[in-house]
């Protein structure tokens, strides 16, 4: 799911750069990570929901701030999202289609990291 939803990201906000499962140590200074948490069953429906944290970095507060807006007003509260069928590393991952997206909470400023990046976080539950 993770990969769907980074492939989605890029295509809608082509203007940023975006990372899966965190940040690598040849990333942009001014990137957004996408982490997966593992995901949980559902006891009552027949379904999986994700936790997933998406952090931006950048060199300037501001364009910091303004990239994870991005990212949440893009997600928030949607229903019915399709994420598109992507291959990594000569696996496929097949298009899915998301029940709900909800925000755990707004972006939040962490601070600045051991190189003085800027880091903006929120969470989300995605809903599969």
């Amino acid at each position: 799911m993770i990969y769907q939803l980074t492939n989605y990201l890029k295509v809608q906000l082509n203007t940023y750069i975006f990372v899966s499962e965190g940040f690598l140590p040849k990333s942009s200074d001014n990137s957004i990570a996408i982490r997966q948490g593992p995901g949980q069953d559902s006891h009552f429906d027949i379904r999986t929901d994700f936790s997933v944290q998406i952090i931006s970095r950048n060199v300037d507060i501001v364009v910091g701030k303004v990239a994870i807006d991005a990212v949440y007003n893009l997600l928030k509260n949607r229903f019915g999202l399709v994420l598109p069928t992507v291959t990594v590393d000569s696996v496929v991952y097949p298009e899915l289609t998301t029940s709900q997206i909800t925000p755990n909470q707004t972006p939040s400023k962490m601070g600045t990291d051991e190189n003085n990046r800027w880091l903006w976080v929120f969470n989300s539950t995605i809903i599969i």
